[in-house]
């Protein structure tokens, strides 16, 4: 179990997992496991001007705390271990929500293409919606995973199905009625609608924006909801996301400097999923970010670009290492994490594919939240290991 802690509390005995420190440009939610520290190590740390850190109670000594360290602030809660049970496993429901899924980007490239000749059909939306929610009940990790691992030939219409994914992800862990989880979705669908209507050449730019052509950029907003607003039946609080999901929490975002409880629930959500999808992809001028870093920055916004109480929902939702993921094991084994764990985001279920030697073994389930030996040392690239995280979840090969 992960606790955060204040550098006052650092004590000998303690295993560090994440030091946040005050000028770190990468956070990073594991740079690294520190392992126990010492006293030397203690006061070293505290000179090197960090506030914060990550400890793992699992692994510390116990006598390195005290009773009113037991506060509340974990960012897992201290709940019985076991993952979330489906109706149905990813193996069944995959079928389904690998068709909903092409359908739904299908229509995002189509309503991206339309928006830029005047045209927008709104109707397919709500049929789409209503399966992605009824895919989620039966099986939750399987959208997060077709997600992560589809490939779609352009980025834009994968962001906007995946921030959809997401959002409604958010909406339905934070125990929002059908209805509200639907519009969560629209939400997402169609936050960055107004992107068809910037030129090319400055949307689809393989390196950083001049300031000149950010300043068209962070026009997108109020375009994607000058668009949507005279459309019959149309939600105000989805157009109020679409105007909004670049406003932050200090108000430093765009394009009405909001700030606070200015800034509506359901804005706040899409951003939230907006800021992951998009460090966590590839794009043609940088390389896909590790989930568990993009959390890492994330967390590192907290109480100053986002607020603490979204971005500890989203992590307990998404988990800190998501459905597909190749992870090393402290033991030297080498696994992909095959389900969610919403109550202890560290401790997945992972199936091993590989021994500490690398020889591949035959596949064996281990779910780390149930009295397992195993723990998670790092996550790896996909690349360098030559694993297929599909073929290992018995997913059609994206």
């Amino acid at each position: 179990m992960l606790k955060q802690i204040d550098v006052a509390d650092l004590r000998p005995g303690m295993f560090v997992v994440d030091g946040n420190a005050v000028a770190s440009k990468d956070p990073g939610l594991y740079r690294g496991d520190e392992g126990i520290v010492g006293e030397e190590m203690v006061q070293h740390l505290k000179e090197l001007g960090y506030k914060t850190f990550f400890i793992d109670l699992s692994r510390s000594e116990s006598s390195a705390f005290t009773s009113e360290m037991t506060r509340a602030g974990d960012l897992e809660q201290s709940r019985p271990a076991g993952t979330v049970e489906f109706g149905v496993s990813m193996e069944e429901e995959i079928p389904a929500a690998l068709k909903l899924h092409d359908q739904c980007v299908a229509y995002s490239r189509m309503f991206m293409n339309d928006i830029r000749e005047g045209k927008l059909d709104l109707s397919p939306a709500r049929e789409i919606l209503e399966g992605f929610l009824d895919s989620m009940e039966r099986n939750a990790d399987t959208l997060l995973t077709l997600s992560r691992l589809r490939q779609i030939d352009k980025y834009l219409y994968r962001h906007s199905v995946n921030v959809c994914i997401l959002s409604m992800h958010c909406a339905r862990n934070d125990g929002k009625s059908r209805e509200e989880i639907i519009l969560a979705g629209f939400a997402g669908l169609f936050h960055d609608l107004g992107k068809a209507l910037v030129p090319p050449y400055i949307l689809n730019a393989p390196r950083e924006l001049t300031a000149e052509e950010f300043a068209i950029m962070k026009k997108h907003p109020r375009l994607g909801f000058d668009r949507l607003f005279p459309m019959p039946d149309m939600n105000p609080d989805v157009l109020n996301a679409v105007l909004h999901h670049h406003e932050r929490h200090n108000g430093s975002g765009y394009p009405d400097g909001l700030a606070g409880d200015e800034i509506s629930e359901l804005s706040r959500t899409v951003a939230l999923s907006d800021i992951y999808d998009a460090l966590s992809s590839r794009r043609p001028y940088k390389g896909a970010m590790f989930p568990h870093k993009t959390l890492g920055i994330m967390y590192s916004m907290q109480n100053k670009e986002l607020r603490y109480e979204d971005v500890a929902l989203f992590i307990r939702m998404l988990g800190i290492y998501p459905v597909g993921s190749i992870v090393l094991l402290q033991s030297g084994h080498v696994g992909v994490v095959s389900a969610s764990n919403s109550e202890q985001a560290s401790k997945p279920v992972v199936t091993l594919v590989r021994d500490p030697e690398g020889r591949e073994i035959p596949h064996r389930v281990e779910d780390l939240a149930a009295g397992s030996r195993f723990a998670i040392a790092k996550c790896l690239p996909t690349e360098a290991t030559g694993i297929h995280p599909d073929k290992v979840l018995g997913l059609p090969v994206f």
